[in-house]
């Protein structure tokens, strides 16, 4: 029941990020899968910006997304890898770019969770130091900071 009221709530066309196309999306389990792929015919050769149509490969990207009505979501983008016909382009073939404001070039999230991340305090990404220095160990520090250890909860640094 909760499943199809989740389906009937929301427009395909939301789901998606600014210049994909849902192929299909389902619930599983605890968590919302959608398969998207760009709206885009063609793609960009990074050295010489010539267009090409003609596909080599694809490819699946995983990026983690903004959780939906609670729930996961697992967002797979269906990339592809174009030829380069421009003659004196020493690139042969080039993957597909998405735009910095949807998706970076080698980004592991989505830019609508990557700033939400950014901005959560004391989200930073654990250095060998804190990590090794740590009683708690990686992922486990508590949410009231790690009184009692010598360090803040927005640094890594021993605090004084």
């Amino acid at each position: 029941m909760e499943d199809q009221r989740i389906r009937n709530q929301f427009q395909r066309a939301s789901l998606a990020p600014e210049g994909f196309v849902e192929d299909g999306g389902e619930v599983v389990g605890g968590a919302v899968e959608i398969l998207l792929r760009s709206r885009q015919i063609s793609g960009t050769c990074p050295d010489c910006g010539r267009q090409s149509r003609r596909v080599q490969s694809r490819y699946a990207r995983r990026p983690a997304d903004l959780p939906l009505g609670g729930r996961r979501v697992m967002l797979t983008i269906m990339a592809r890898r174009f030829w380069c016909d421009a003659v004196l382009c020493g690139r042969l073939i080039f993957c597909e770019q998405f735009g910095d404001n949807v998706l970076a070039r080698h980004g592991r999230r989505t830019q609508r969770l990557e700033i939400i991340v950014h901005h959560l305090p004391g989200a930073r990404r654990p250095t060998c130091r804190s990590i090794c220095q740590s009683p708690y160990g990686a992922g486990t520090k508590p949410a009231h900071g790690m009184a009692g250890t010598g360090m803040s909860r927005l640094s890594c640094w021993p605090s004084r």
